[in-house]
């Protein structure tokens, strides 16, 4: 009885309830039915994941008893039962293929606008390619799809997000046509001193290719962005951006305004806040050395650590 009242309690915490009186126990309770996936009413047709913007899937709230808004993630397979893991003529990498894939789409919408690029790149993960190269020579997958979604709370962990997560029935695409793509880690740009602040834009794309961060192959859709950089004498002054769009509109720093605010490192490390704006990390009388800088675009938070020339802490 005690581990069920507490569940209730951190529930309360996370999402929305109905009124109910004082006298009256909160009821949320773990869905049972899976069937709130409609059937897409194009199933039997075939979608070009090329050309086609988006696959369109709609459904109902499981019943979790009280009023929530939970989060609909959408999971794909080529196998009916997400349990077999694909073999034959379109399978890259046996050791790498998976039964499943749950894509980095997710809304709060009953109506699911799920990208096509997304499902062409899970349909890749699937089927064990992990860089666009693999596919020289080789056919894109053509056949039928299995989708479903999972109906989730982001704001729970642990026993209480397994306890209200359910995934739905699951609905076929007859005929899906894949193409040669992959989903890859992205990337962030050091705008700043020590790349000689050039324009953040398209035509010096080249020009920041050693100036990237990237997330993890495995942390892919993290916003996670690591990378070392050697930073030379008093030039330790720099911001980040998320595309080369110019210098307004993907700025990411020290505060809003545009101006430099400083910093001071703990020994051979710093940690703070980053925020969308145009305000740039700055220490004043910097030595040059290598730092590792991970930046954080979930939490919004930076981490620099000095480091040697190989990215290990120095001792």
């Amino acid at each position: 009885m005690k581990k069920i009242l507490l569940l209730f309690a951190v529930l309360l915490t996370a999402v929305t309830f109905s009124a109910c009186s004082d006298d009256e126990d909160p009821k949320a309770y773990k869905p049972t039915d899976k069937n709130f996936l409609n059937v897409p009413p194009l199933s039997q047709q075939t979608y070009d994941l090329q050309t086609a913007g988006t696959v369109q899937l709609t459904c109902s709230q499981p019943d979790y008893g009280v009023g929530t808004t939970p989060m609909y993630g959408v999971q794909v397979s080529l196998s009916e039962d997400f349990t077999t893991v694909p073999t034959g003529e379109y399978v890259y990498d046996e050791s790498a293929a998976v039964a499943y894939v749950e894509l980095p789409y997710s809304t709060t919408n009953t109506t699911l606008e799920v990208p096509a690029k997304d499902v062409a790149n899970g349909i890749s993960t699937l089927l064990g390619y992990s860089d666009i190269s693999q596919y020289e020579g080789r056919t894109p997958y053509s056949g039928p799809l299995y989708m479903r979604v999972r109906s989730y709370f982001p704001s729970l962990d642990g026993e209480m997000a397994d306890f209200y997560s359910i995934e739905s029935n699951v609905v076929k695409l007859d005929n899906v046509l894949g193409y040669a793509t992959v989903r890859q880690p992205a990337w962030i740009y050091l705008v700043g001193a020590p790349e000689g602040w050039a324009g953040p834009v398209e035509a010096n794309a080249e020009h920041y290719e050693p100036w990237k961060l990237y997330e993890a192959d495995n942390a892919i859709g993290s916003d996670i962005y690591s990378a070392t950089f050697m930073i030379p004498d008093g030039q330790f002054v720099f911001r980040f951006y998320k595309g080369l769009t110019g210098w307004d509109d993907d700025s990411y720093g020290s505060q809003k305004d545009d101006n430099p605010m400083d910093i001071a490192f703990d020994g051979d490390a710093y940690s703070g806040p980053i925020v969308k704006g145009k305000g740039s990390y700055q220490v004043p009388g910097w030595t040059a050395n290598y730092v590792k800088m991970t930046v954080n675009l979930k939490s919004m938070s930076v981490e620099f650590d000095i480091v040697d020339a190989e990215g290990n802490p120095i001792e």
